[in-house]
């Protein structure tokens, strides 16, 4: 039997930049005693924050929220994002 899988992150780097990566950070480390497999897809940031995922991805999307770039920016996450999946 497979476990669930729950991604998240997708487009946030790897440190705290808002309240959602901490709590994210704190509830993956109990559901992964709960028989989840857990993901933090991340964009690139310095690594320094001492977080408590058990796997992390690094995605290669150029950040890009809004603007003449989103489109692209879009494409490239689901493309990272369906790779991940699909490896797991």
């Amino acid at each position: 039997m497979t476990r669930p899988l729950i991604l998240t992150g997708i487009d946030l780097p790897l440190e705290p930049s808002c309240g959602s990566t901490i709590w994210c950070s704190d509830v993956y480390t109990r559901l992964v005693g709960q028989g989840f497999e857990t993901v933090f897809a991340h964009l690139p940031g310095n690594g320094t924050w001492q977080h408590g995922f058990t796997d992390t991805a690094q995605l290669a999307a150029d950040k890009a929220p809004y603007g003449p770039g989103f489109d692209a920016y879009a494409d490239a996450l689901t493309d990272d994002v369906r790779s991940l999946v699909r490896e797991r």
